[in-house]
């Protein structure tokens, strides 16, 4: 059976009687009438045989009835009462049964929206003849009510009932009112307060229909909202004795199902994500924080009871690559609530007005699927400062952008948007204010332990398992300011390593080679270096090398080398990150300018001596020194003549006024690092000539080697 008849069989199967079309839509009340005329069909050809009345009985077996039992239960039911009697309240818990359901009465006409907004309930009950003796036909206040809520909450279901309507005159009348101010989901008579029990019960069986009819559209709703439908195995009966076909819809099977518009939409969607917050390492701030929202979106009322909205939306910022968009999958996965994501490149268009009607289609789309979370990445590309006149195409559509996110419906279908960015500090702040994204979330780059369990994950993922724990932790250590992307990418350049040497394992030494090629880029092949050339640069390394660890002897060398690498450089040293310091003091600036210029006056050690024999290889080490030099003196107020001044706080006549003197003392920073730097080289003459001998022979040492060599 095709599965949308299989929908529509189903559909059938969840409604007592066919002739109750209310829940269903207008394309599947049509497909159920072609049913029943099929059916006409068949029992006015079989009874030219058996003038008998023939019946069409289409009923679950146990299986698809256990199914629809435990799908049910799933669904919380939250009923609000409109009434000043408090007899309905205990009606709605007995008629539920065992299937979970939470009520609250309120009588005040003025405390029905505060309480709508606080309980979030999936179904209202309202008395039409609120506050009204037995016998008045008059409903005005309940309409009022009814008026209200279709205007406030025009998602919401309401169901009427009134108390005896059979002895109130004119009742029919205020029936035809109700459609006038928006219509109702039924009308409840209520013939009775108790004194007769049969009364009681057939008020129970009717209140227990309209709870299962909400739980069976929740059911179709979860349904929809994972693009999932059912398809079943039919058994027919055919009884001639009784004039009876019986249709059992056997083996229910859920099944994932896409139309072409979802398909070729720029709204990717495909259900509830199967990530949740246990898939993302580290990132224990922002996972602590979600959780939060997590919790509000299950049970909004949490929030509710104190008479405020959940969140409308969190921006998620941090560099490339350190999981911002797993982040928001997930979120959606521990919510299980459907996932709704596109870039802001996606949405912009060189046609005007196209990239407004493309907002409003994916705000439309959620609300579909509502409650779902809408994911937006890259969101500065649709979301920078309004600060050019050249701007106004890109003004309109953040403009649209701030319009659908201050209207979207809220409520028990409501749409948390979550947006990512690598720069929040372009932002708009008209995005950025409370109401809109509430928070600015910081998605950090891993830390040590982060690191090593993403590494000891993804090598189980490829099935590297001989790499000891020792050696994985002191990889960690030197992934410092790596991102989950790029120690994805550290794992898959140690498994090309190894299957290129046609091994099937994964060693340290894969690992370490694939950390320095993640880390420091790749090596430049075939450029030929004259013997000068390569001899100068392993003495300009060597200092570099030397008078690091004489002036900061706590802080590591992790790679020191003469290999020319892709970015251009002849060789280069990369101290060893340590993520446990982050400040700098006054010396340890000095020293890292006098570290900056030892390669030059190794170079002139060498022989060197005049300006018009220097090479051109230091140009970014004095770009360094003189940044470092520059921040001491005019930020971080490190020089005694010029004081604690901040030159950037300054007017800018006065800063001007600042700046022979700021420039004197950058002078004076540097030459005395220049100084201190050739006093260590000339101290250390001797190990700076062997570091430089090892760096010719071996071409690359680690931290390890510097050591051996200095002793």
């Amino acid at each position: 059976t095709a599965t949308g008849e299989a929908r529509l069989v189903f559909l059938a199967s969840l409604m007592p009687d066919l002739d109750a079309r209310r829940a269903v839509s207008r394309s599947e009340s049509w497909a159920l009438d072609l049913i029943k005329r099929s059916f006409e069909h068949c029992r006015s050809e079989l009874a030219a045989a058996n003038p008998a009345a023939w019946t069409l009985e289409i009923a679950p077996d146990a299986g698809v009835a256990a199914w629809l039992d435990r799908a049910r239960r799933d669904v919380q039911l939250r009923v609000l009462v409109v009434d000043e009697d408090d007899f309905l309240p205990a009606q709605l818990t007995a008629a539920s049964g065992d299937q979970p359901v939470e009520v609250r009465r309120v009588a005040a006409r003025e405390a029905v929206a505060r309480e709508v907004r606080r309980f979030r309930p999936t179904l209202v009950l309202l008395d039409l003849s609120l506050h009204e003796d037995p016998g008045s036909a008059d409903a005005d206040r309940g309409l009022a009510i009814l008026e209200q809520l279709r205007r406030e909450f025009p998602r919401l279901p309401v169901v009427l009932f009134s108390e005896e309507p059979q002895r109130r005159e004119g009742f029919d009348r205020t029936l035809q009112a109700v459609m006038r101010h928006g219509g109702a989901r039924g009308f409840v008579p209520v013939r009775s307060r108790g004194t007769d029990g049969l009364q009681d019960d057939d008020l129970r069986a009717r209140l227990a229909r309209i709870l299962t009819a909400q739980r069976d559209e929740a059911v179709l709703h979860g349904l929809r909202r994972g693009h999932k439908t059912l398809s079943f195995t039919h058994g027919f009966a055919w009884d001639p004795g009784a004039t009876r076909i019986a249709c059992s819809l056997q083996e229910p099977r859920e099944s994932v199902v896409y139309d072409a518009a979802d398909r070729s939409s720029p709204i990717r969607f495909t259900g509830v994500p199967r990530e949740t917050l246990a898939d993302v390492v580290g990132l224990h701030r922002a996972k602590r924080r979600l959780r939060q929202v997590i919790g509000w979106l299950h049970d909004p009322s949490r929030l509710g009871a104190f008479g405020v909205m959940p969140p409308r939306g969190f921006l998620l910022a941090g560099p490339p690559g350190t999981g911002k968009t797993l982040l928001a999958r997930a979120v959606a996965g521990e919510a299980g609530l459907p996932f709704l994501s596109l870039s802001a490149g996606e949405l912009k268009s060189k046609w005007v007005g196209e990239s407004e009607a493309r907002i409003r289609e994916v705000f439309r789309k959620a609300q579909e699927y509502a409650p779902a979370i809408v994911f937006i990445d890259e969101i500065d590309g649709i979301a920078r400062t309004r600060s050019s006149q050249d701007m106004a195409h890109t003004t309109s559509t953040l403009n649209q952008l701030l319009a659908s996110m201050d209207g979207f419906t809220q409520g028990d279908r409501s749409i948390f948007v979550l947006a990512a960015t690598n720069h929040a500090e372009s932002l708009d702040p008209a995005i950025l204010r409370p109401g809109r994204f509430d928070e600015v979330i910081p998605i950090d780059r891993p830390d040590a332990r982060a690191r090593e369990e993403l590494l000891r994950l993804r090598l189980a993922a490829t099935g590297a398992e001989g790499v000891a724990d020792d050696d994985l932790a002191d990889l960690a250590a030197g992934t410092v300011g790596c991102t989950p992307a790029e120690i994805d990418r550290l794992v898959r350049e140690a498994v090309y390593r190894a299957s290129a040497d046609g091994r099937a394992e994964v060693t340290a030494e894969d690992l370490e080679a694939a950390r320095r090629l993640v880390r420091f880029g790749a090596a430049r092949e075939g450029l030929v270096i004259r013997a000068d050339e390569r001899r100068a640069t392993a003495w300009h390394e060597a200092g570099h090398a030397l008078v690091h660890a004489t002036l900061l002897p706590d802080h590591g060398i992790d790679h020191l080398t003469i290999v020319p690498s892709e970015s251009g450089a002849l060789g280069f040293l990369a101290p060893l990150a340590d993520e446990t310091r982050h400040d700098l003091s006054r010396a340890q600036v000095r020293a890292r300018i006098a570290v900056a210029l030892a390669g030059r006056e190794a170079e002139r050690m060498l022989g060197a001596d005049t300006l018009d024999t220097l090479g051109a290889g230091a140009s970014s080490d004095l770009e360094h020194a003189t940044s470092l030099a520059w921040r001491a003196v005019t930020a971080w107020g490190f020089d005694p003549e010029f004081g604690p001044v901040a030159l950037a706080a300054l007017p800018e006549g006065q800063a001007r006024a600042f700046g022979d003197h700021a420039r004197a003392r950058v002078d004076a920073w540097l030459a005395e690092a220049a100084e201190l730097a050739r006093e260590t080289l000339e101290t250390r003459r001797l190990e700076l000539e062997h570091l430089a001998d090892a760096l010719l022979r071996e071409e690359f040492l680690d931290g390890d080697g510097v050591r051996e060599v200095l002793g």
